[in-house]
C-alpha cells in the first residue's frame, strides 16, 4: 500500500471581501490487496469527495515499476 499526502493552507477572499483561511488536503493511495486506487480530495468539513478504482492486476504492475530494488 502506498499512500501520496498533499496539505496546503492559503487565505483568500469570498466575494464580500472577507478573509477565508483553506486548508486543502489530497491524497491518492494504491493499494495492492484491494487492487484499488484512491483518490480523495477534502475541501472543507462540509465537502470532500472520493473517487475509487478498481483496477485487477493494473495495480500490482504499477506498483512493481514503482519498487525500488
Amino acid at each position: 500500500r502506498l499512500t501520496v499526502r498533499y496539505h496546503r493552507q492559503l487565505n483568500a477572499y469570498q466575494e464580500d471581501g472577507e478573509p477565508v483561511q483553506l486548508d486543502y488536503l489530497e491524497s491518492i493511495v494504491i493499494d495492492r490487496a484491494q487492487q484499488d486506487l484512491i483518490y480523495r480530495k477534502h475541501l472543507s468539513d462540509d465537502c470532500e469527495m472520493e473517487h475509487r478504482y478498481h483496477i485487477a492486476d493494473a495495480i500490482d504492475a504499477l506498483l512493481d515499476v514503482l519498487q525500488t530494488p
